[in-house]
């Protein structure tokens, strides 16, 4: 066997992947089929839910630096503001978008990779693949070289076009994106208002704006024609914003075409898709990177239980249980913004311009919004894998852990944390599992009554969190007892609620 995991694609989702594997001790092969890394990409932006994982590597400050934080985010129409959303609302650590260049966030990808010893095979392409029951063999070219390279598992992360994905025989169900979109950095001399914003200006030919490092701007535009000049159609709309302002220092003028796309299932047999192998969606919310590198963090810690032989690779299912809903869901919201934006009539704009000022003046509604952008509303609470019911207070099975008395380890495996009105009761608590489950747990954390979780969360007397490495909640066991904890580590171990059902 050459490598355990054979990962087809070295953009942010495999960088990301391949990575965590090696961190976690995987070994495995990166592959990509250009010959270097990319020096410019258009994607910018980098949410505070992405931040939060990479920050469990120690990642997101290095991110942080070479990179624009921009806390609100404004959005315009016709030449009046409709609203504006204030993401340190969000109550993230990360209370703002990143916005830095995707080759930058690619290479601190790869700074962590090259650390834990692995590497990018550039200018290799896969061309052929076949599964056998314990392996697969993968037909690689490079240069005038054709080799083959056996794996246990092969994650395909190559784009639109993944040759994993095509050669599983998975669908890619969905459909293109009619109307082009353009894209270009550019320096707005005079620009009037914030630099750490972002400015969505809907009207009758859209262009978003989102700031670069040193003092630059990344204009993202619906050209008005199929040969027009798209400076002039950007300058056309932003002046509107910003009279007298002047686009200079144009760099990386380019047209791309949408697509909304997700694979029809992300496994098959011992091949597994993530980032645009799996989904790909429009790019006006900045949502598409972002998917595929919470991809790799749930994907990771999951394929290294089965790999080390912790648990059955059934495991494997839940990664798509959990992520792909997600990815649909991004999908349906970048087509629901497609729409939206590119009404035309006067009518119909008006309308939509005042739900869109509903929206933003209403606080519960606007809180909605700002969840959704920062990408903290994601939660597996139907998830194959969760244990536990529907909490008074506090996150439940399932949902993104978060308490300010709690921070989240910086490990490879599974949390215990143990809340409770006392530290006898908390240690007594602990003292009750079985030493097999404790074992299952990398570290074990406790929060007493000075910390004030308690109350935060809903406890009563004590309670257990079994927090993932991706820091969802796995089980959560109100009343301090063990039964749930155990019976979870049990399920991880069977691969699942429906393999440990037909085992």
């Amino acid at each position: 066997m050459d490598t355990r995991v054979l990962i087809v694609g070295a953009g942010p989702t495999g960088l990301a992947l391949a990575g965590e594997l090696m961190r976690r001790k995987v070994d495995c092969i990166l592959i990509d089929s250009l010959e270097g890394p990319l020096h410019w990409d258009r994607a910018t932006v980098v949410h505070p839910r992405t931040l939060e994982l990479l920050d469990t590597v120690g990642l997101a400050d290095e991110l942080v630096e070479a990179g624009v934080s921009q806390r609100h985010l404004h959005i315009y129409s016709d030449g009046e503001k409709l609203g504006e959303m204030d993401l340190a609302e969000s109550g993230s650590e990360f209370g703002f978008n990143l916005n830095v260049s995707e080759e930058v966030t690619e290479s601190v990808l790869t700074g962590h990779l090259e650390r834990q010893g692995g590497s990018v095979r550039q200018g290799h392409r896969l061309t052929a693949m076949r599964q056998e029951p314990d392996r697969v063999v993968a037909t690689v070219e490079h240069s005038d070289e054709v080799m083959e390279i056996e794996a246990e598992w092969v994650v395909g992360c190559g784009g639109l076009h993944s040759p994993v994905r095509e050669l599983s025989g998975i669908e890619f169900e969905g459909h293109d994106i009619a109307a082009p979109w353009a894209v270009f950095d550019v320096t707005l001399t005079g620009w009037p208002h914030g630099y750490d914003c972002n400015f969505a200006f809907l009207d009758r030919d859209p262009v978003i704006i989102t700031a670069l490092p040193g003092e630059r701007w990344r204009a993202y535009v619906r050209p008005a024609a199929p040969d027009s000049a798209l400076v002039g159609d950007a300058a056309a709309v932003i002046t509107r914003y910003g009279p007298g302002v002047s686009l200079d220092d144009v760099a990386n003028p380019t047209r791309f075409h949408c697509h909304t796309k997700v694979a029809a299932r992300y496994r098959e047999g011992r091949a597994l898709l993530a980032g645009d192998a799996a989904h790909v969606v429009s790019p006006s919310q900045g949502h598409g990177m972002n998917t595929g590198i919470q991809d790799s963090f749930n994907l990771a810690w999951k394929m290294a239980m089965v790999c080390h032989g912790h648990a059955d690779a059934s495991l494997l299912d839940s990664y798509e249980a959990e992520r792909r809903p997600v990815a649909r869901r991004v999908a349906a919201s970048g087509d629901d913004f497609e729409s939206a934006q590119g009404i035309l009539d006067e009518a119909g704009r008006g309308e939509r311009n005042g739900a869109i000022r509903d929206a933003y003046a209403n606080e519960e509604s606007r809180r909605q919004e700002v969840l959704a952008e920062a990408e903290l509303n994601i939660s597996y609470a139907g998830s194959p894998i969760v244990i536990g019911g529907e909490p008074v207070e506090g996150p439940g099975a399932g949902d993104r852990f978060v308490d300010p008395a709690f921070e989240m380890p910086t490990g490879f495996g599974h949390t215990l944390l143990v809340v409770a009105h006392g530290e006898d009761l908390a240690a007594e608590a602990v003292a009750s599992l079985d030493p097999k489950v404790s074992r299952a747990f990398e570290s074990t954390v406790t929060l007493g009554p000075d910390s004030g979780a308690p109350d935060r969360l809903g406890v009563e007397v004590a309670s257990f969190f079994a927090i993932r490495p991706d820091g969802h909640v796995g089980c959560r066991s109100d009343g301090a007892g063990t039964q749930p904890i155990e019976d979870y580590v049990d399920l991880l171990r069977a691969g699942g609620r429906g393999a440990a059902e037909g085992n």
